[in-house]
């Protein structure tokens, strides 16, 4: 319909308002959708390598001492390739000469990179073996907090109400976290939980962090800062860090031998640099 039309009579005109109609189907509220910022990252997978044996123990009441090792297998390894093989076999000696101070002393081995390895699971330490070549190969990222969270796992379905139990990781890695499926917050609470159980000790020798980013990661990843050390990435450095993380396991467990159950000490403030 015209808005205007002319009826005939002399010069008027009549207009016509078109009318607004409702339209025929509701108008409907924009919606947004809101998508996560982030796509949570998937665990990485664990692969054990090893046959479980079962542990046969004493009774509550007797000193235990659980010890895992955790080593960096990613790629970024390669210039020290050598010598972090050659660290963890000391420690794996050194575990095993002082291990009559832990009680029974339980170790586990744990090879981390995308995925997380585990070599050996709460073996005694007199049982424990040198690493070869064929166990430590590397490839992948680093999942640190994957294998740090694996650790705990490992040894936690051991820890009971005994005031004489005492649980230790040992970390080496020459890289930063860009791989794991624990986000901080779910790590920053579980060693939270252990730490306040004063069981429990968590130590790690890292390359390519700062102080600051070292004071930054004590802040989710628990302990004092002198469980920290930092090192250098070639041969050299990894051989120091490798005999700096051997005289502290052994005054570990000269401490245990003595009845302390945890460490905020572990490597104290003359060796924890060893670049």
């Amino acid at each position: 319909m015209s808005t205007f039309d002319n009826d005939g009579t002399a010069g008027k005109a009549n207009f016509w308002v078109q009318p607004c109609y409702p339209p025929l189907w509701p108008i409907q509220p924009t919606i947004t959708t809101i998508w996560p910022t982030t796509i949570p990252q998937p665990r990485a997978p664990i692969r054990r390598r090893h046959n479980r044996a079962p542990i046969r123990r004493k009774g509550r009441g007797a000193k235990e001492t659980y010890i895992a090792l955790i080593l960096d297998k990613s790629g970024s390894m390669t210039s020290c390739y050598d010598a972090a093989l050659g660290a963890i076999n000391e420690q794996i000696d050194t575990i095993k000469a002082n291990a009559k101070k832990g009680g029974r002393t339980y170790v586990s081995i744990i090879l981390f990179s995308s995925t997380v390895d585990i070599i050996a699971e709460n073996v005694l330490a007199e049982n424990l073996k040198h690493l070869t070549r064929e166990d430590y190969v590397l490839d992948g990222m680093t999942a640190l907090r994957d294998a740090v969270r694996t650790a705990i796992e490992l040894m936690q379905e051991f820890e009971h109400a005994s005031k004489n139990q005492g649980f230790l990781t040992v970390l080496i890695s020459d890289g930063q976290e860009n791989q794991s499926g624990t986000s901080k917050t779910e790590l920053q609470n579980l060693i939270a939980l252990k730490e306040r159980t004063d069981k429990w000790s968590f130590t790690y020798m890292l390359d390519g962090h700062s102080w600051e980013q070292i004071q930054e990661l004590t802040n989710y990843m628990g302990s004092s800062i002198s469980n920290y050390g930092i090192f250098s990435n070639t041969p050299a450095g990894t051989q120091k860090a490798g005999l700096v993380a051997c005289n502290a396991l052994s005054s570990y467990m000269s401490a245990r031998n003595d009845g302390q159950t945890s460490t905020k000490t572990f490597y104290n403030d003359q060796n924890n640099k060893t670049e």
